[in-house]
């Protein structure tokens, strides 16, 4: 999904849907396998190709969407750094029309 058509979604679920936010603590030791990490997991796609990590970033944003059991689709910003203090940090943002659907993929990576 191009990047303009997520954030055209992502602001209609921010008036019509649901969102979870999650900040997690990861056991990864770089960024390129917390991205792989977090989209393996999460069994999502990556949009326009935020699921490449740029070469020397502390940090990264990851798009992600994908259709939930019962054809619910949801939308995932993941926002995955790397911190000297606390190693691989995310913030991982779900949004969806349905509560239960945005709670679950939020809290997948716990």
């Amino acid at each position: 999904m191009p990047r303009a058509q997520f954030n055209s979604l992502w602001e209609s679920l921010s008036a019509q849907g649901a969102e979870s936010t999650q900040k997690l603590v990861l056991n990864y030791k770089s960024l390129e396998t917390a991205v792989d990490g977090v989209i393996a997991t999460l069994n999502l796609n990556a949009c326009d190709n935020t699921g490449k990590v740029e070469a020397g970033v502390r940090g990264h944003t990851l798009l992600m969407t994908g259709v939930f059991l019962g054809g619910h689709t949801c939308l995932v910003k993941a926002l995955v750094g790397m911190d000297p203090s606390h190693g691989c940090v995310a913030k991982l943002c779900c949004r969806s029309k349905m509560p239960e659907v945005s709670d679950v993929v939020a809290r997948a990576l716990m």
